[in-house]
């Protein structure tokens, strides 16, 4: 009776570090290179990440409701650069006039190694910014939020608009 109660957990022990190793293979298998095919603006409300020629591009777009009709969504998140700085930065889209509430806004760590930044995008739009990391960056890890959700599949990342298994990833940096 002991052996088989040990074989069952045995059994569940592999299991359980198989599907985390699939879990772990699945977000290791997607490829940030290439703007997301799918994402057009207005399309979807959601987050596009694309790294092109060592330059990383992180845009925004909200799906009017209606025809007509318009909204806001509210998107925050954190980038953060582990093994060097961030080196430059431009911004799409961005209100510079907008009430507190509605206001776009980059907030660089004082490490300049990473940004918070909330993107406050109404349909039909996009908001964004594009960055580059320093030579002796080793990864880029992200944290992106929409309207405080978690939910990965409003991310679509690089050229195929793959899905992470979460909201919060990171990728290696590839030498240039």
């Amino acid at each position: 009776m002991a052996i088989n109660r040990f074989r069952v957990v045995l059994a569940c022990a592999g299991l359980f570090v198989l599907q985390a190793a699939v879990v772990v293979a699945a977000d290791h298998a997607l490829d940030p290179v290439g703007r997301p095919k799918p994402f057009e603006k207005g399309k979807h409300t959601t987050f596009a990440l694309w790294e092109d020629e060592g330059v990383w591009h992180l845009r925004t777009s909200v799906k009017a409701p209606g025809k007509g009709k318009m909204q806001k969504i509210v998107f925050t998140g954190r980038v953060a650069v582990k093994g060097d700085k961030l080196i430059a930065g431009e911004f799409q889209g961005l209100e510079k006039k907008a009430k507190a509430k509605d206001a776009d806004w980059i907030e660089m760590h004082a490490d300049g190694k990473g940004f918070d930044f909330q993107f406050s995008t109404f349909s039909n739009n996009t908001d964004g910014v594009n960055f580059k990391t320093g030579s002796k960056a080793e990864s880029v890890s992200f944290k992106l939020l929409t309207s405080g959700d978690d939910d990965p599949k409003r991310i679509m990342i690089g050229a195929k608009g793959v899905h992470p298994q979460k909201a919060e990833f990171t990728f290696p940096v590839k030498p240039r």
